[in-house]
């Protein structure tokens, strides 16, 4: 499956974020290959009430025999997810929990055989209520 996900994943995505209580966030993402993974680098503009902000943010997948682990660095070194994947309607799809403090992460990867990938995140925790959508399509390899 690790060569399997390094293709599907491998090239640069059209990123659509919405956060419903916050706004939305609009930009691209790329998977680059890298020893032992890919690099994920995210750049776009965040619309919030009172105004538009750059962002960005990377992330490092390690590709596993059943899914993959994200890291929160562009190295393998402080884990954020492990996802298993199995099939699902139209694809690939995994969930994954990460623990913050107090705040709670659970999420659901899609990755669909249309190019098309959908990460949900449900955070909820003392200080934290909120989702997030974010659908990726393919825009070249």
């Amino acid at each position: 499956m690790a060569s399997w996900l390094e293709n599907y994943l491998a090239g640069r995505w059209r990123l659509e974020r919405i956060v419903p209580q916050f706004g939305e966030m609009r930009g691209a993402a790329t998977f680059t290959a890298a020893p032992a993974g890919l690099i994920y680098r995210e750049d776009g503009i965040s619309t919030v009430a009172g105004g538009s902000y750059p962002f960005f943010r990377s992330y490092f997948y390690e590709p596993m025999e059943d899914g993959f682990a994200v890291y929160f660095e562009a190295s393998a070194t402080r884990l954020f997810q492990r996802v298993v994947l199995k099939p699902c309607a139209g694809g690939q799809g995994g969930n994954a929990i990460h623990v913050c403090g107090e705040d709670v992460y659970r999420s659901r990867y899609k990755l669909l055989d249309t190019g098309v990938l959908v990460i949900r995140h449900a955070v909820r925790g003392p200080r934290k209520a909120y989702q997030s959508l974010t659908r990726f399509t393919r825009t070249g390899s």
